[in-house]
């Protein structure tokens, strides 16, 4: 083993005794060798998660790991738990009043999907007694001020305390539903469900245990995402229906339109926008390989190739993916901040596969 290996080998080391403790052991199924159930830029995804905290998910040769960014700091640290592969892709969530929550997806043919939960930004983690498998959808895990929500798949979502491993499932959606994604809000789960060519906004009260209907959207490109201020949690909600692309705000009693704009590229996301004095969400479109921010203040040109947007701590940051890793840049200054990340993510799958 040459010398370069052998420092790489040693600063992965460093790396992963820096990612802080996993106080209950979970067993990672081998893989099977199935494709993810998700493609490479669904599952580049980047959040803000509260304080200075971003997370993001990077990938090399099929691994995705999770690192948390300190938009204060300007750097980022590998936080993703050891003992469990991430060639399947992992999902988050994160409720400044409860902690954070990640899942990895299973391979097609396997039962369920490791989950953890962490009260400090990723630093330590303790496994969920869940015996759950996340539906293939890009917002699986939602948490509200006291609860953990799954999707599993067509309109099964399941809730229970991160602490504890009783799980059951929600009343039924309506049948033929299948949920897109969840979204976490302080008192219950807010739910994109697709029935044909239209979509549904649903949300489930803990208060009522029950669900009711807050809008219905005559198309099926509806995409949503938690928007945090403080210990404030509101949903997100973008839409489009034919060129025009539109934003509002659920808080569990009242839908709050943004913005409302005509675009011609395709809605691919949805993005809280932290920088006015109340919080608001811009959207995600794509022409061709452009990639737009679309909001209250009109269209902003983006890198090609973003798949997620955060306005947070002063920056304005967007993901990438590339052949063997990310772009992570501040779109004001263009400063890339992914080297460290891509190094990191590249020793420790080459640690892994004992390249």
């Amino acid at each position: 083993m040459n010398r370069n290996r052998l420092f790489a080998l040693a600063t992965t080391s460093m790396l992963l005794a820096g990612c802080g403790s996993f106080t209950n052991a979970v067993s990672s199924p081998s893989a099977t060798g199935n494709a993810p159930l998700l493609n490479r830029d669904e599952l580049t995804q980047l959040r803000y998660v509260g304080g200075n905290n971003v997370w993001l998910t990077a990938n090399n040769s099929g691994f995705y790991e999770l690192f948390d960014f300190n938009t204060a700091t300007k750097s980022a640290s590998f936080i993703t738990p050891p003992g469990i592969s991430g060639e399947s892709g992992i999902a988050y969530a994160y409720n400044p009043n409860l902690g954070g929550v990640l899942g990895f997806y299973p391979f097609q043919s396997l039962l369920r999907s490791p989950i953890v939960f962490t009260k400090d930004y990723g630093h330590s983690w303790n496994s969920v007694g869940v015996d759950a498998k996340m539906a293939g959808i890009i917002d699986p895990l939602a948490l509200s001020n006291d609860r953990l929500y799954i999707a599993e798949g067509g309109g099964t979502i399941t809730s229970g305390t991160p602490a504890g491993s009783i799980f059951t499932a929600l009343p039924a959606l309506p049948q033929g539903a299948v949920v897109k994604g969840i979204y976490g809000l302080a008192d219950g789960v807010v739910a994109v469900v697709v029935q044909g060519t239209s979509t549904t906004i649903e949300y489930f009260s803990e208060g009522t245990s029950a669900w009711s209907s807050v809008q219905k959207i005559t198309s099926s490109n509806v995409v949503a995402t938690e928007v945090l201020k403080g210990s404030t949690v509101t949903v997100g909600i973008c839409s489009q229906v034919g060129s025009r692309t539109k934003g509002e705000l659920f808080d569990g009693t009242a839908l709050t339109p943004t913005f409302s704009a005509t675009s011609n590229a395709t809605l691919i996301g949805c993005t809280p926008e932290l920088s006015s004095s109340t919080a608001t969400v811009g959207a995600l479109t794509k022409q061709g390989s452009s990639v737009y921010l679309v909001d209250g203040s009109g269209h902003k040109t983006l890198q090609n190739g973003v798949t997620s947007y955060v306005s947070s701590g002063g920056l304005n940051l967007s993901i990438a993916p590339y052949s063997e890793g990310i772009h992570l840049v501040d779109t004001s200054t263009n400063v890339d901040y992914a080297d460290h990340i891509n190094a990191t993510v590249a020793n420790f799958v080459n640690r892994y596969q004992g390249g």
